[in-house]
């Protein structure tokens, strides 16, 4: 009768012929070394019995006394035994392949893995926790375009006459944007201060509003007022109606060439009149105040 028997190293379900108990064997499985327990004591079944008597009477034993005691509903039932053979098993799934030198009931991780993969995982954490305070806050919130905010330049331009300051009624002021490129420039005649106001609808004030500028002139108080449609950075032009440059002092070469991105002839705007051109940056409603000499 077979010794069916699970291997302690593998657990692989074994079959020997019992006539190997106590002797040791290679598990064909894991391939270590074992050794093949006793079979469990019990009482003669009915087949030992007729064998027993067979064999004392010396006749021939019938085959299948071997085999009848053979549940084949045993839970080793799968397994083939050949009586003179090493540990064998026999089943229809493929047999894994076992390394003999792992143990399979435990599985052993090294210390510092663990301690790699907790600070991974609170690096992650952290960074998450950061994008989404971020996220949160004002960084990724994009900001929605102001509205233009009008602003007002005004003041007063006067001109010296010996000791006194006069107020300089009909000076020209102007101011345009300084970032605009015009596709026309401005005409200037009819906006020159020895020349009457401009009526409405003048082309020269119309091409300069269409950007973002302002012409005005200045009243018998020499006071003027322009208002814009924006804060911003621009070009002040104050030209005077009353003081003259002498003969021989030029206009700055620097100054005709950031006017002549406006008008269609800067020099013949200035003519001899006495002029003031700066940048200024607003902010705000602001003062200007221009006296020539």
């Amino acid at each position: 009768m077979p010794i069916r028997f699970a291997c302690p190293q593998c657990s692989q379900k074994l079959s020997v012929s019992s006539r190997k108990a106590g002797t040791s064997a290679t598990c064909p499985r894991c391939q270590k070394q074992i050794t093949v327990p006793s079979p469990p004591q019990a009482e003669p079944s009915v087949a030992d019995a007729a064998l027993a008597a067979a064999q004392i009477a010396g006749s021939p034993v019938p085959l299948q006394a071997h085999f009848e005691d053979e549940d084949p509903h045993a839970p080793f039932s799968q397994f083939v035994v050949y009586d003179d053979t090493e540990l064998v098993y026999d089943t229809e799934e493929p047999v894994e392949q076992v390394d003999a030198n792992v143990d399979y009931d435990s599985i052993a991780v090294p210390r510092y893995v663990l301690y790699v993969q907790g600070a991974l995982l609170g690096i992650v954490g952290l960074v998450c926790f950061t994008l989404g305070l971020l996220a949160g806050g004002s960084l990724f919130t994009r900001a929605e375009p102001s509205a233009p905010h009008p602003v007002t330049l005004s003041g007063s331009v006067s001109y010296a006459r010996g000791a006194r300051d006069l107020p300089d009624m009909g000076a020209v002021v102007i101011a345009v944007p300084q970032t605009e490129q015009l596709d026309e420039r401005a005409p200037v005649a009819g906006l020159r201060p020895d020349e009457p106001p401009p009526p409405p609808g003048h082309r020269g004030v119309e091409i300069l509003r269409t950007i973002g500028g302002a012409y005005a002139r200045t009243d018998e108080q020499g006071r003027f007022r322009l208002e814009l449609p924006s804060t911003g950075k621009y070009f002040v032009l104050v030209l005077s109606a009353n003081a003259r440059r002498p003969a021989n002092q030029a206009p700055a070469t620097e100054d005709l060439l950031k006017m002549g991105r406006y008008f269609d002839n800067a020099a013949d705007l200035l003519g001899r009149n006495r002029y003031q051109w700066t940048a200024e940056t607003l902010r705000s409603d602001r003062q200007l105040n221009v006296v020539f000499d």
